[in-house]
Parts: C-alpha cells; structure tokens; sequence
C-alpha cells in the first residue's frame, strides 16, 4: 500500500501569515487549541497550526477533535499535536469519525497488552502508554503485530515488559514488517541462518546485542514531548 504524500514545511511569508489570521476557520481553529492548552500560542505554536490547517489540510472540525484528543492525553504540545496530525495523514485518516475508530484502537489495545503482560487492578502508567503511542503512532504497528510482540516478550523475558516488546517492534519496523505473513517470513529466514551461524565467532555479540536498550526511535520520543 502506498504510503499517503506527507508535504515538507515550509515557511509562510508575511502577507501569508496575514491571509490565514484573517481566514476565520483558521482563526476558530486557534481559539479551540488556546482553550485546550489554557494559553495563548506563540509564533513557533502558530507555524505548526498553519502547517496541520493549510498543508496537511485538516479542517476545523478535525482540528479540533485532534487537539481534544492529545490534551486528554496530557500532550499540551504543538510539537506532539502536529506528530499525531502526521500520524493520521499517514493512516488515511481524513476525518472525525475515522479519528475516533483509532481512539477506540487505542483502548482495545491497551485491554489487549494489560492481558498479555498480566497487568489488573491498575491503568497503564504514563510511560507504557507512550509506548503504546509509540508503537500505533510512530511504528504504524497494526494491533496484530504488537499483540504478538508483547506475547513474544512473555515466552523470552516470562514477565510484560514494554522495553523489550519496544525492541521487536523496533525491529519490525526497521524492516518493513506490516504483518504477520512478514513475521512468518521472517522467522523461517531466521531460522535458515541459525546453523550457519551456529559456528560463528560474533554469533554471541549478535544474541547479546538484540536486548540492549538503545533505540533510534528514543530520540524521536523525547523530541515529541519536549515543549517549545
């Protein structure tokens, strides 16, 4: 499937920034989000509002229902807020009602990695819900694969832990898995190679190595919640 055309940003000019203070969706568009986040929004807030209205061409409605949906998640940031709008272009996401389809995903699959990790009598932590995040809005991961990454970490590690499933998923999507004909795939090439690197002298640095926390997507995550 081809992915949808993300356009670069761009800088607007003096009398473009004039035009869209002037447009009154683009007006009501910054008095909801000012709302939300409970302060008026500076010059580099503006810049990625223009990019989400006039680029990725969300309307007024959209907008406000994406903005809705990241502060009740705690993310009062334009930087997050423009991520997730990506986020949604990327997913053929051009509407309220799909928009909510992939808010009631989120629920269904945090029930669904709280059953494979064991967790009751509590919600997800603010951390492993960033993971969650992570994995549908950065990975892209539909809900198959991350169920079969969490299972994957209970066989290895015999506890959930969202690190660990994080590094599969990483590598999934490093490799352009999508689904679980690819992981298949996958597995029976892995397991071709295992004997002929049975022998080999660097085969315990490359078992060694898959578990280690160094993620590149990491860098990723903090940029998103850093606050301008």
């Amino acid at each position: 499937k081809k992915q949808p055309h993300i356009p670069e940003k761009r800088t607007y000019t003096l009398e473009e920034k004039q035009q869209l203070t002037q447009d009154e969706d683009f007006k009501n568009a910054c008095f909801v989000t000012q709302s939300y986040f409970g302060r008026p929004l500076g010059p580099t807030q503006l810049e990625h509002l223009m990019y989400i209205y006039d680029q990725l061409g969300f309307d007024l409605e959209l907008i406000d229902y994406l903005v809705e949906y990241c502060a009740s998640r705690g993310k009062k940031c334009m930087r997050y807020v423009e991520a997730t709008a990506i986020g949604w272009v990327q997913q053929g996401i051009t509407n309220v009602t799909m928009a909510k389809q992939t808010g009631s995903l989120y629920s269904r699959l945090s029930a669904s990695v709280m059953q494979q990790f064991g967790i009751s009598n509590r919600s997800l932590v603010p951390e492993e819900r960033a993971y969650l995040e992570k994995w549908l809005n950065v990975y892209h991961m539909p809900e198959a694969l991350i169920v079969e990454a969490c299972r994957r970490t209970v066989r290895a590690t015999k506890k959930g832990s969202f690190e660990y499933a994080d590094s599969i998923l990483n590598s999934w999507y490093k490799n352009q898995i999508r689904s679980m004909d690819q992981v298949e795939k996958a597995d029976l090439a892995h397991q071709k190679a295992r004997p002929a690197a049975k022998n080999s002298p660097s085969r315990t640095a490359k078992q060694t190595s898959f578990p280690q926390r160094n993620y590149d997507m990491d860098s990723l995550e903090k940029q998103l919640l850093n606050t301008d």
